[in-house]
């Protein structure tokens, strides 16, 4: 387990800035929105239409979305299936 340096944490006695704290508070708020914005895309297939577009040096349009979801529920269909 990893420990805190002493360095960091105000003298004893003393009190944060609110300012700190409410930072501190922020920074984690927004750390916590991309780790689940990340996970709406992955569940809702944009990141995979991403590495598509990029895997086939392609653009965002109707057509190169068409072909991905050609591609992507072809290769979903034929997925061997446990049990």
């Amino acid at each position: 387990m990893k420990t805190a340096d002493r360095s960091t944490f105000p003298p004893s006695g003393t009190q944060r800035p609110r300012a700190v704290i409410v930072g501190q508070i922020a920074a984690m708020l927004a750390n916590l929105g991309g780790t689940w914005l990340a996970v709406l895309r992955e569940i809702f297939d944009e990141s995979a239409y991403e590495r598509f577009l990029a895997h086939n040096g392609m653009e965002r349009s109707r057509r190169n979305y068409a072909a991905f979801c050609r591609e992507h529920h072809h290769s979903k269909a034929y997925r061997p299936r446990c049990c």
